[in-house]
């Protein structure tokens, strides 16, 4: 597609420096010279002079990216696993969701913990007054506590903390794939706008040409001002479209930087060349770690319903505790006890069984929603489907679009150049040639958002990305 652009403008610049040999020999005339400096407040050179003021902030640079004044300068191109890779380790929400992980983790070992009772010292210094004398003493020793398990408390809190556990987990990898496909989106939408001002500067350069002819059209007679009038109109029609794609690409940037933790982000993106590959995946919308997210936590209310109900039942202990009494008479001894506690609860004003019903309730309201999760990324496996293939469809019509585009292009610059079709017309053609270029370029990059889109709907993160840190 360059190389065909390429000919074209080489082929124009033969014909006009031919056609136009006669004129800058001396056909001009003096009058329409004047009208025509006057109609853009000044020289011929006016033009160029405004044609390269046009192209300071939209100049191609060798690599093909953009730079000058109104662009970033050219930097390091860098590719999207890159990107993913530095969101990944920089981006503030997931490390608040990963310690979110943490502290779950801490919560499940401090319920296995409960199995195990524990142990405590002690130390106390004991004066006791009686009718008949004093005892003065000071005890230390130590107190063991173990809870038998009778009633399934701690087993159902134990899992309780380990679906809690596991659903945050998903959580974790449910934002880290939502992350991945705003950074995918917000690079696709790079890849658009440099795509689209490769189109807008090159239709821009055509325009300074047919400028250059028009003026010199004008100072011979041979073309009327209104054709000079109608091209400055589309010249500054694309320096407007050129300067909006920079607001554009400035707002893409910012968002991707603050993604990735960075001040700014200036690498070069290269416009989108390749299209994607139809996905082939045997996931499910219920492998989706959303999806298994809400399983897990229909789970652990489960699990707390039965934790409430043993709350009800009677606990058994086992206390036991070894003891040295040192009397200040010079007295010691030591002793031990233990104690078996068998506690049964008979009344507490409705509180436990208050319990219960609102951990029925929350059960309730878990299962429901782990259901409406379910259908909800069935809808957007479906749905995202659908746009996969639409999207396809338009790219390759836009792509239909250009190769008649580029022949109508062809046609009416052999017809400009047999002197049979005016500037206004070959600027239309151009125009509509920019225009399909832009569409193809647009539906490429919409085409991988979509692909994105659908890969998330899987829950799959972007294609040909593989993650190269371990997540949890």
């Amino acid at each position: 597609m360059t190389a065909f652009r390429a000919t074209n403008a080489n082929r124009s610049r033969v014909w006009i420096a031919v056609a136009l040999l006669p004129i800058m020999v001396g056909c001009a005339g003096p009058g329409r010279a004047d009208r025509a400096q006057r109609t853009f407040g000044g020289s011929r050179d006016g033009v160029a002079t405004r044609s390269a003021v046009a192209r300071q902030g939209t100049t191609k640079a060798p690599d093909g990216a953009i730079s000058g004044a109104g662009a970033p300068a050219a930097e390091p191109s860098e590719t999207l696993a890159e990107i993913l890779d530095r969101v990944t380790s920089n981006a503030l929400a997931l490390k608040a969701r990963l310690s979110e992980f943490h502290a779950s983790r801490e919560a499940t070992r401090a319920a296995l913990a409960e199995y195990f009772g524990e142990v405590t010292g002690f130390a106390k210094d004991q004066h006791t007054e009686t009718n008949e004398m004093g005892d003065d003493r000071n005890v230390f020793g130590l107190g063991a506590k173990l809870p038998i398990d009778l009633n399934g408390r701690i087993r159902s809190n134990l899992r309780v903390a380990g679906s809690t556990e596991h659903a945050v987990m998903m959580d974790v990898a449910d934002l880290r794939l939502e992350l991945w496909n705003l950074a995918a989106k917000l690079y696709r939408g790079l890849q658009r706008v440099a795509g689209e001002r490769a189109a807008l500067t090159e239709q821009e350069n055509a325009l300074e040409a047919h400028i250059h002819v028009a003026e010199a059209g004008i100072a011979a007679g041979r073309i009327a001002e209104v054709e000079l009038t109608r091209l400055s109109s589309e010249f500054h029609r694309v320096r407007g479209a050129l300067a909006s794609l920079d607001g554009t690409e400035a707002g893409f940037r910012a968002r991707l930087a603050a993604l990735m933790v960075l001040p700014k982000f200036e690498a070069t993106v290269p416009a989108a060349s390749e299209s994607p590959v139809p996905v082939e995946s045997e996931l499910r919308p219920e492998d989706r770690p959303d999806v298994r997210a809400g399983e897990l936590r229909a789970e652990a209310a489960d699990a707390g319903v039965r934790s409430t109900i043993a709350s009800r039942l009677p606990s058994l202990n086992i206390d036991a505790q070894l003891l040295q009494n040192n009397d200040y008479n010079g007295t010691d001894e030591t002793n031990w006890s233990a104690t078996v506690e068998v506690a049964v609860p008979f009344w507490d004003g409705g509180r436990r069984r208050a319990r219960v019903r609102e951990a029925k309730a929350k059960r309730h309201a878990a299962y429901d929603n782990a259901h409406r999760i379910l259908e909800d990324a069935t809808a957007e496996v479906v749905a995202a489907r659908a746009s996969w293939f639409a999207a396809q469809a338009r790219y390759e019509a836009s792509t239909r679009a250009l190769d008649f585009a580029r022949q109508t292009m062809a046609i009416q610059a052999d017809r400009f150049k047999a002197g049979r079709l005016s500037a206004t017309d070959l600027v239309d053609a151009q125009a509509a040639l920019a225009e399909s270029e832009a569409e193809m370029t647009s539906s490429l990059a919409d085409w991988w958002q979509t692909d994105d889109a659908l890969r998330l709907a899987l829950g799959l993160p972007p294609a040909n990305y593989q993650p190269s840190q371990k997540v949890p």
